[in-house]
């Protein structure tokens, strides 16, 4: 223990010897081999932290060389994973831009995670000494203006973006927003135009002007920088960046924002500067297509477009109330059940959602379980008749993505019973049976759902489904209404809001109706035209989408 303790120490104290070293360099890494996605993800977490941009590439014929040209990269790693007797064993090669190798790196464990985070840190000490750092920018005056969207996402991310430009005082001196928005009000121009920006640039003495917007895909929370040169108003940089939850990505904009935006930042000119060429915008589309091809990759650094994973567990109230109409004698008693409590549980899962962002990642499995406790009937004259209920429930499902919102259908099968039992040993002058028929409800269902995000974390979530039943139980016997038909349906309102680290609240109402049809024919032991059994939950719970 005391070792391990003493080797993480010593990781980290390289990592922060070598992190002004490492500044802004670009790294291009590539691993192949069994299980090669756990170690891309870690070694490009340790490069990231480290203070390096870290590109992870597909692993093909090419040469390091050609690598570093398609990804303009001044680095490139080879990595390999293999297992041997026992042994998790990951060695790779670093390479500079035109394909000579620098260095290497290998590490050997009996677990892959422990090979993995060895190799990684290796690899950031041993980047340490083969990297060359750009030149610092030339110092200059920059404002961060309005960060747009969420209001739970936008204060976390806009301060995030200042964090990591006030941590470069040598290259960046920051004005304030509201001096910057103030001259614009003095000048009678709006920010929003190209011309405005550009004279409150010129009063103000500010070279780059930054502004944002946040969002989500799925899962993932965007966060989108624009850069607009002080001389010209005009866009000459961008940057994209995301996240699990917004102080993650608050996080991976401390991280990596002036990484991103120093080209931007770099073209930007005082506008009492001498005149220089125009700036050439960054090229967007190369952009976003390196981005896909990342996405596309088994593991997206810990990162996924949609959620695989939605998990819940609920305290779940309940009511039930058994009526039937055209009774011709009188003789069915009806049953009632103010409210009971039970426990309930349920689940979906995209398998396809943890390797990619295709038509796969959107099936998957549900399930669902639910049991009653403490729910014993009691009859008018005080007698007491032991009584259980549960359901369960288990499925396929195919989910549509629009937006922040999605819309799912869904087919399963499942069963949901509530049973009185009899009071206890017969004895004279006694009547021990509840004459309340059991219910034993085995169904096919079909469902659909939509989830829609409101505002500040709210998300609504609605269903709505038919039950095709199969058996009835103890209702269709012999005993009370042997030629007994019923179809159900379900019906749920859902209301969530969402915490950091993927938890979410959730509260919700739902309804469930089974409606008979009798058939009765003479010679039956009751006779009754139909019934219908109803149920009303109230649900308070807490889910994890992962």
């Amino acid at each position: 223990m005391r070792r391990a303790r003493f080797a993480l120490f010593s990781a980290a104290l390289a990592l922060v010897a070598i992190a002004p070293t490492l500044a802004e360099a670009q790294v291009a890494i590539a691993v192949s081999g069994p299980r090669g996605n756990v170690v891309l993800r870690d070694s490009v977490r340790a490069i990231e932290r480290a203070g390096l941009s870290a590109t992870a590439v597909e692993v093909d014929d090419e040469e390091a060389s050609e690598i570093a040209a398609a990804t303009g990269t001044t680095t490139v790693v080879l990595a390999s994973v293999s297992r041997r007797g026992g042994r998790w064993r990951v060695g790779g090669t670093i390479h500079s831009a035109d394909g000579a190798e620098v260095g290497t790196v290998d590490a050997v464990a009996r677990g892959l995670t422990g090979a993995s985070r060895s190799f990684a840190n290796e690899l950031v000490e041993r980047l340490g000494s083969v990297v060359t750092p750009e030149e610092p920018l030339e110092r200059r005056r920059v404002v961060v203006g309005e960060v747009a969207g969420p209001p739970n996402a936008t204060g976390r991310v806009r301060s995030a973006l200042v964090s990591a430009l006030e941590a470069r005082p040598r290259e960046i001196e920051l004005l304030g927003r509201d001096v910057f928005e103030g001259a614009a009000r003095d000048l009678g121009v709006s920010l929003e135009t190209e011309d405005g920006v550009a004279r409150t640039s010129a009063e103000a003495g500010v070279a780059a002007y930054v502004t944002g917007s946040v969002s989500r895909r799925g899962r993932r929370w965007i966060a989108r920088f624009e850069v607009r040169d002080g001389s010209s108003g005009r866009v000459v940089g961008s940057a994209e960046m995301s996240g699990n939850s917004p102080s993650a990505l608050a996080s991976a904009i401390q991280r990596g924002a002036f990484r991103d935006l120093r080209d931007g930042l770099a073209a930007s000119i005082t506008p009492d500067a001498p005149v220089a060429p125009p700036p050439v915008e960054v090229a967007e589309p190369e952009e976003e297509e390196e981005e896909e091809e990342l996405e596309d990759l088994p593991d997206d650094a810990g990162e996924r477009a949609y959620v695989a994973f939605d998990l819940g567990v609920y305290a779940h109230l309940f009511s039930r109330k058994l009526r039937y109409n055209d009774d011709l004698y009188r003789l069915m008693r009806t049953y009632t059940l103010q409210l009971g409590p039970a426990v309930k549980f349920d689940g979906r899962w995209y398998p396809g959602a943890h390797f990619g962002a295709g038509f796969y990642a959107h099936i998957g499995f549900e399930f669902a379980y639910e049991r009653a406790f403490g729910i014993d009937s009691k009859r008018a004259d005080g007698e007491t008749f032991p009584t259980s209920s549960r359901a369960w429930l288990v499925g396929l499902r195919g989910r549509v993505p629009f937006g922040d919102h999605e819309a799912s259908l869904g087919v399963g099968y499942g069963l949901h019973s509530f049973v009185v039992e009899a009071a206890g040993p017969s004895q004279p002058g006694r009547e021990i049976i509840p004459q309340v028929p059991g219910v034993t409800y085995k169904f096919l269902r079909i469902h659909a759902e939509g989830r829609f995000a409101l505002v500040a974390g709210l998300r609504a979530t609605v269903r709505a489904a038919w039950l095709q039943l199969f058996e009835l139980g103890g209702i269709e016997s012999s005993l009370w209404f042997p030629r007994a038909s019923a179809g159900g349906i379900e019906a749920e309102l859902l209301v969530g809001y969402e915490l950091d680290a993927g938890l979410e609240i959730r509260l919700g109402f739902d309804v469930r109706r089974y409606f008979y049809s009798m058939n009765p024919e003479v010679g039956d032991p009751f006779i009754a035209g139909g019934a219908l059994d109803q149920y009303l939950g109230y649900t308070l719970g807490i889910a994890y989408r992962y």
